[in-house]
């Protein structure tokens, strides 16, 4: 089993995972998808082992926005 970091704050819970997410083996809607809008992305860990994140859409959206543009420095 590997340790994990657990940090709450105000906005949610963040989750610390010390593997580089290396590859989006799939995505689907999770079983909620109508009451919460929420997608699993699952991902292949430089460990080899399968990761799955619950996300909301919206956030993907922002993100997708937020990447499509150099940062900021």
């Amino acid at each position: 089993m590997r340790a994990k970091e657990v940090k709450t704050g105000t906005r949610g819970v963040a989750v610390y995972y010390p593997f580089a997410l290396v590859e989006l083996k799939e995505f689907s809607k999770s079983d909620d998808y109508e009451e919460t809008g929420e997608l699993l992305l699952i991902f292949e860990d430089s460990d080899g082992a399968q990761v799955t994140l619950k996300v909301r859409e919206s956030a993907i959206a922002e993100m997708v926005e937020r990447l499509s543009k150099p940062p900021e420095t």
